[in-house]
């Protein structure tokens, strides 16, 4: 699919989906770690989540589908010699090798190509300090100690998965880190998850104490219960919001509905980003009211934000000077090479942006704003900013556009759902 944009000033009323990173995270522990059965509020379509469902299906575990929550058997029974499609979700892939190795279930990984290329190394060299092998996609061996090490410096999801794998001992075990710890915002999402099914994690530089005693976890102490079920409600997604923040606060007058304010995602930065450079912002009731204002150049630090800066790459275009984005060098190994594509981005829309030093340099000074028929990227994220930049500058056509899918199926839906000042239809969908 393709979608015809023209330039747009919307408004509006809108919700995203859920936190992806808090949905993974709460199926995962609800279906091993909870003793009854648990409604997690918060469905999403996210190709990834599927991937994540399928998984623990596949591990033993029971998991309904309704409109607005999944129903979790928790895993009775641990299944062995199984295959697991992640599809392209790294944090399925990740965090299950990690709960294989330490169920010592014999899996075989399927994914798809993209994801195959996205680096593991820190996961292997503990697999191979304890007597587990990952080789040809098939995992085989126990981890069976309490103190594990893992380089951090390369994603926050080796961290996540190890911890998750070591509060299934039912004792006190250690995780100790080394290099710098990057996107630790996503280790913090993965305690809060944990503390919601009483594992205690406690933390101090480079060192995690994961304390799982059974007791806490058999009572449910720390969920809410109704009935017989444990009830967990998922926050919504500062990633995916962070695309209309940015469209409302250049060309738009948009309100975000259902965001908590104070999250642990570290997404939810784009606030703080957005107003430092003058965007007008307004929290009540949990609804984020964003519209369009005079915005002036920013520099930002993207190491522990790698998900924004395809989206901070377009609130850059419109800065009226110059901007850096730096710390980008993980983007090279995303769903796509992103630190290429967003720089071809902005470049084709007539704005001169460069790489150098780990750093992407904008010079919005004086944009040369053009229509652009993007290429085909195979990247949610990349899919996201283009459609964005093109409302807001001079329009464009967006390919592949079906890729939104792995994160947010309804983006242009919601696009669509907006209202257009021009009284024209914002975007037209039209089949390749």
């Amino acid at each position: 699919m393709i979608a015809k944009i023209s330039p747009s000033k919307l408004s509006g009323v809108i919700k995203v989906n859920p936190s992806k990173s808090y949905l993974h995270r709460a199926l995962i522990i609800g279906a091993l770690l909870s003793k009854k059965p648990v409604k997690i509020y918060g469905t999403s379509n996210s190709t990834d989540i599927l991937a994540t469902i399928n998984a623990l299906k596949a591990l033993g575990s029971n998991i309904e589908i309704f409109d607005d929550y999944y129903l979790i058997s928790p895993i009775k029974k641990v299944n062995d010699n199984i295959v697991i499609d992640v599809l392209e979700s790294a944090t399925t892939f990740r965090i299950m090798l990690c709960i294989c190795a330490f169920l010592g279930v014999k899996a075989t990984f399927k994914m798809k190509k993209s994801l195959e290329n996205r680096p593991i190394a820190p996961l292997l060299d503990v697999f191979k300090q304890n007597n587990v092998a990952f080789c040809d996609n098939k995992l085989t061996g126990e981890i069976t100690s309490n103190c594990i090490s893992v380089d951090a410096s390369v994603s926050s999801q080796f961290v996540s998965g190890l911890m998750i794998g070591l509060a299934l001992k039912n004792k006190v075990s250690t995780l100790n880190t080394f290099g710098t710890q990057v996107s630790r915002g996503y280790i913090d999402i993965t305690i809060d998850v944990l503390k919601s099914f009483g594992v205690q994690v406690t933390k101090s530089e480079n060192e995690f104490k994961i304390v799982n005693n059974g007791n806490i976890i058999n009572e449910g102490q720390s969920l809410p219960q109704i009935n017989d079920y444990f009830i967990y409600n998922v926050e919504a997604d500062w990633s995916t919001a962070a695309n209309f923040v940015v469209l409302g606060a250049i060309c738009g007058d948009i309100k975000i509905a259902d965001l908590k304010p104070n999250s642990l995602q570290l997404d939810s930065k784009i606030c703080d980003i957005v107003g430092g450079c003058g965007g007008f912002l307004k929290f009540q009731d949990n609804i984020l009211h964003v519209k369009s204002s005079k915005l002036s150049p920013f520099t930002v630090n993207c190491e522990n934000i790698p998900d924004l800066v395809p989206i901070l790459a377009v609130l850059a275009c419109f800065s009226g000077g110059m901007c850096t984005l730096f710390n980008v060098d993980r983007l090279k190994f995303k769903e796509s090479n992103r630190l290429d594509n967003t720089l071809e981005m902005l470049n084709s829309v007539g704005v001169m942006a460069k790489y150098q030093d780990n750093q992407i340099i904008i010079d919005a000074k004086a944009p040369n704003f053009k229509f652009c028929k993007f290429k085909p990227i195979n990247d949610h994220r990349m899919v996201m900013a283009q459609t964005i930049l093109s409302l807001c500058a001079c329009g464009g056509e967006v390919s592949n556009i079906e890729s939104v899918n792995k994160s947010f199926s309804q983006f242009f839906d919601v696009i669509l759902s907006l209202n257009n000042k021009g009284g024209t239809k914002s975007v037209n969908l039209v089949r390749e």
